[in-house]
């Protein structure tokens, strides 16, 4: 082949594996030759940074080292990445612990294995829409935790420390039939727990309470012997849903199992003994089986008055709310009474009769 210039030597569009190129070696002044495939290894194997614009890679993209390379830089980072759906691999920094596989499902960032640990002071976690949904594994945090809007538990949580959450004073939180959490007020869950749960037989904290204790500070005669007369109450020591109405009626703000206590002694001052018998009436009727009656004995001498101490104890129900009881007597004499007496510097003064009535279920 003649001498010819290199521009003068005919175009190979595409050069196969074994084509050859003259190449000088610099360091032993000698022209040499190479093929194309040693070629194209030595610049892949070349350690220079490589700079171009535009490259497309048909094949994947391996560092020489394992985890001695980067992708960009803190001073020049990459505008944009566009990656498919569950190629992100995370190897664990723990030898033997799977890698985190992070995909896009459904519109949702999924992680496939661990949690998410959020290391910075300041750091935090904002999801201004959709959910954020814990699938598996446990939640651990350290700090404060403010939530805006609805939070779906389904299984259990433990808190070690203090929780504090919006809610309306003396309510408190239960599950509905809906499987969610509801605001309902103290005095209402006493009322779903009593009447769902707790029988007339048994007591406990769950019992709304209810209780009063009153008594009479005037002396109590019977106005006709054989006729049903009420037992008044001038004075209250403490109450709570149960009132005093017209100082005979005591009257229940809820419905319940109650139980009352009467004390009183009865006084004769004749020298003939005589019987008295004490009842309760519930709503204006006669409670049934409720009336005690006691024998008072006749006075010993001239002012030496017999007295009979009764003490009635009670376990009732009422039905609904603002049902009422009022205490009755009678007697066989006018001369029966109730005596309220003065105290002196010794002993305080003693009531004519008091009644203690508390909520037991």
């Amino acid at each position: 082949m003649a001498d010819k210039k290199i521009t003068e030597l005919t175009e190979l569009s595409s050069a196969s594996l074994a084509d050859i190129f003259a190449v000088v070696d610099i360091a032993g002044s000698e022209t040499k030759k190479i093929t194309n495939e040693s070629y194209i290894t030595n610049v892949r194997n070349h350690e220079s940074p490589l700079t171009a614009s535009g490259v497309v890679i048909s094949d994947n993209l391996i560092p020489k080292f394992p985890s001695g390379s980067s992708l960009g830089s803190l001073e020049k980072p990459f505008a944009e990445l566009y990656l498919q759906s569950g190629s992100i691999t995370i190897e664990s920094d723990t030898p033997g612990d799977p890698s985190a596989v992070i995909s896009n499902v459904s519109g949702n960032l999924e992680i496939s294995v661990g949690g998410m640990l959020l290391v910075e002071q300041d750091a935090s976690f904002i999801a201004p829409t959709g959910s954020f949904s814990y699938l598996s594994g446990s939640f651990y945090h350290v700090g404060a935790a403010e939530r805006l809007g609805d939070t779906i538990i389904t299984g259990s949580v433990d808190i070690t420390g203090s929780f504090t959450a919006s809610l309306t004073n003396e309510h408190v939180w239960i599950g509905d039939e809906n499987n969610r959490s509801t605001e309902i007020s103290a005095s209402g869950l006493a009322t779903y727990l009593t009447e769902s749960f707790i029988t007339p037989e048994q007591t406990g904290s769950f019992v709304q309470s209810s209780y009063f204790s009153g008594y009479s500070s005037s002396s109590i005669t019977l106005s006709a012997s054989g006729s049903e007369q009420v037992l008044p109450f001038t004075s209250i020591w403490t109450q709570n849903g149960i009132s005093l109405v017209d100082n005979t009626k005591f009257t229940f703000a809820e419905a319940g199992v109650y139980k009352f206590e009467l004390l009183t002694s009865v006084l004769n001052n004749q020298t003939t003994e005589y019987d008295a018998w004490f009842w309760i009436k519930l709503n204006g009727t006669n409670f049934p089986n409720s009336t005690v009656k006691v024998t008072i004995q006749k006075q010993k001498g001239s002012g030496e008055h017999a007295h009979e101490l009764v003490a009635i104890s009670i376990l009732g129900v009422a039905q609904n709310p603002n049902d009422y009881i009022q205490l009755y007597w009678t007697g066989e004499n006018t001369n029966l009474s109730m005596v309220a007496e003065n105290g002196n510097e010794v002993y305080p003064e003693s009531p004519s009769v008091s009644l203690n009535i508390i909520r037991v279920g």
